[in-house]
């Protein structure tokens, strides 16, 4: 039985959009998702956006209850742990490739990621800020980059579930941080490219692996209560 295009194009619809706010920090862990409202505020019918709810509870990022509805998911400490090791190979394996395998041309999206992060920074740093708000549009856009230009689409797609899944529960810290930390990040996104372009593989995810770790043991720490303002990002 095929499937109606138009219903089709309206459940992308839907699930790109729940998708964007849960990237966006706008959906946090065990918000409500009202079929009702998301229909409203698409134009669609609930139908549409009901398939888009299960499609994200297939992909770990929703999930549902009697007589609760549809909800974003929860993750105890332990699955946060284990996502965040698996982002840690996926995406050290993403980076891996890009160096062996991306042209100049692909890589100058990484490039122009890692741009436009630094010359944020820049600007705060010329108005004399010593915090900022973190650009999480800016760090999502680099990675977004490496996994882009893996080439291998299905390794790109688990990673963004991996992402997905993790983007609420790590932007619960949305508050103004040192910029000293975004600095930081910033270096370390600069040597992974770097890596990436000399096709230096090893280095490169190795240096990948490195930074998600220091993601991992931030998220860690923020879970703890330890809420340290001078910890890496």
């Amino acid at each position: 039985m095929k499937k109606d295009p138009e219903k089709a194009t309206s459940m992308e619809r839907a699930y790109r959009r729940i998708r964007e706010k849960i990237m966006a920090g706008e959906l946090l862990p065990g918000t409500p998702l009202r079929e009702e409202h998301i229909a409203r505020e698409l134009g669609v019918s609930a139908t549409p956006v009901r398939e888009a709810l299960r499609r994200l509870a297939n992909e770990g990022c929703v999930s549902s209850a009697p007589y609760r509805g549809s909800f974003i998911r929860e993750f105890s400490d332990r699955e946060l742990d284990d996502l965040f090791r698996l982002r840690e190979v996926l995406e050290g394996l993403a980076v891996r490739l890009a160096a062996e395998n991306a042209s100049s041309g692909e890589l100058e999206q990484v490039k122009a990621a890692v741009g436009a992060e630094a010359r944020y920074i820049a600007e705060a740093e010329k108005a004399g800020l010593s915090e900022l708000q973190p650009s999480f549009e800016q760090e999502i856009a680099f990675h977004a980059a490496v996994a882009s230009v893996c080439g291998s689409v299905r390794l790109a797609e688990q990673l963004e579930t991996v992402k997905t899944q993790l983007a609420c529960v790590f932007l619960l810290d949305r508050g103004a941080v040192p910029l000293t930390r975004l600095l930081r990040v910033n270096l370390q996104h600069r040597m992974i490219a770097e890596a990436v372009f000399l096709r230096w593989g090893d280095a490169a995810e190795g240096l990948m692996r490195c930074h998600l770790r220091e993601g991992r043991a931030r998220l860690a720490a923020l879970r703890r209560g330890e809420t340290s303002r001078e910890e890496p990002l």
